[in-house]
């Protein structure tokens, strides 16, 4: 779960950072204004371990935004462009990436970063290969053509952190998600 840094780190400082990065993903999710000494307890560490790691709240969020960021990244390179079933790509694409969303619970605590951050750039960069992904689909007939491209990434991608937030409530499952949106892509 720890990015990679520069310099290696002690087994002990790397355990601590997980524990710090999952009590703050749950604690940011319950009440994303919570004091940090609410995350350090959660974590089983002391405050100071905590501000050792991490110096300011903002620099925890982007740990845990850049954390799950990690995994989404692992999500979407998964993804084959040269898949003989697009859409089929295109659901699993959806499914891994509202699962690393309601891993990391990002609907309770996810910040807008401002245009020109390293976060910004991160998922643009994300956004490439769901585009060439949906262009193949579209062009194969398998995505709805009254749609722009800008449309179609909307209907997929708009209402994730919303819909992942339901399903985290227990008011939509993961699967009437899924087939939600498919039914919102696929041509009529």
């Amino acid at each position: 779960m720890v990015a990679a840094d520069s310099e290696p780190r002690r087994a002990d400082a790397r355990r601590s950072i997980d524990a710090i990065l999952i009590a703050a993903r749950d604690v940011f999710a319950e009440d994303s204004s919570a004091d940090l000494g609410v995350v350090a307890a959660r974590a089983g560490v002391h405050r100071v371990t905590l501000y050792r790691h991490f110096r300011s709240r903002e620099e925890l969020i982007s740990a845990l935004h850049n954390a799950s960021l990690d995994d989404a990244d692992a999500a979407v390179l998964q993804t084959n462009l040269e898949a003989d079933d697009l859409l089929a790509e295109v659901e699993a694409l959806l499914r891994r990436l509202y699962e690393v969303n309601l891993k990391w619970r990002s609907y309770g605590w996810a910040p807008g970063y401002s245009a020109g951050t390293p976060e910004r750039e991160r998922r643009r960069r994300l956004g490439e290969v769901t585009v060439a992904l949906f262009e193949a689909a579209q062009e194969q007939g398998l995505l709805r053509q009254d749609l722009t491209q800008r449309e179609l990434l909307v209907t997929w991608g708009g209402p994730m952190i919303f819909l992942t937030g339901n399903i985290a409530d227990g008011n939509w499952t993961l699967d009437e998600v899924i087939d939600h949106t498919m039914r919102l892509l696929r041509p009529t």
